[in-house]
């Protein structure tokens, strides 16, 4: 399995920083790669975690388009939804892009095993994803890596809830909005991303609940496809 890291542009020394210990100057985040180079890279293993003086794997940045899945669980809130605040908790498999300058996106989005954290859904949970697809880009934020979610459609990206009520009523929710995400390394090599609280305030419009009444939270992680590097970093 080939593995996803993140990192910043323009920390140079012998050994990657966590992006908890980026320098605030870092200008932009960027994907790269742990590739095999043979002969003078700065890491003896394939998780480019190990500094060396005369290593056999080397970070490249990502040049070319690189398909990625990624997975996480996540709750869906109107908090403005008729008869009060509802919530959906969902798994997520995500599958989309990772490419040169940051750049990244999201082609498909499929949620399972909804049920109901609170509100008027009571059974039959389903969230479709709207406005696909959904591009991506890394930013630094302080001291934070974050990856924005846009959509060139009218809304922005965003999704569908449908749910039955009083045991036989359908009732149908949407939320839409842009959104970021809070992005981190991890010790076995993928990407971990969190809809944080920064993500909680970027609230979205809902049709029940209107205007701020979206929101997002939860957790996953990215995973790189291909066959081409054992992971992906930002730097």
């Amino acid at each position: 399995m080939k593995h996803l890291k993140i990192a910043c542009g323009l920390v140079v020394i012998a050994g990657l920083m966590a992006v908890a210990a980026m320098p605030a100057i870092a200008a932009n985040a960027r994907w790269e790669q742990c590739k095999n180079v043979g002969t003078g890279g700065h890491w003896s293993n394939a998780l480019c975690s190990k500094p060396t003086t005369n290593g056999a794997w080397e970070t490249k940045e990502v040049t070319e388009t690189e398909e990625v899945t990624s997975s996480d669980e996540v709750e869906l809130t109107d908090t403005k939804a008729t008869g009060g605040s509802s919530t959906i908790r969902c798994k997520r498999i995500d599958r989309g892009w990772i490419g040169a300058n940051g750049g990244d996106g999201e082609t498909e989005v499929r949620a399972t095993g909804c049920v109901r954290v609170e509100g008027l859904c009571e059974s039959n949970a389903t969230i479709i994803s709207i406005n696909l697809p959904w591009y991506t880009q890394l930013a630094i934020s302080g001291s934070e890596i974050r990856d924005t979610i846009r959509s060139a459609a009218a809304g922005g990206p965003g999704f569908k809830v449908e749910c039955v009520t009083g045991g036989i009523f359908k009732i149908a929710d949407e939320c839409t909005g842009g959104i970021s995400t809070k992005m981190t390394n991890s010790s076995d090599g993928n990407v971990q991303v969190e809809y944080d609280t920064v993500s909680e305030g970027e609230s979205g419009t809902c049709k029940l609940g209107g205007v701020g009444s979206g929101r997002v939270r939860g957790h996953g992680h990215i995973q790189q496809r291909k066959e081409v590097a054992t992971y992906v970093n930002i730097r």
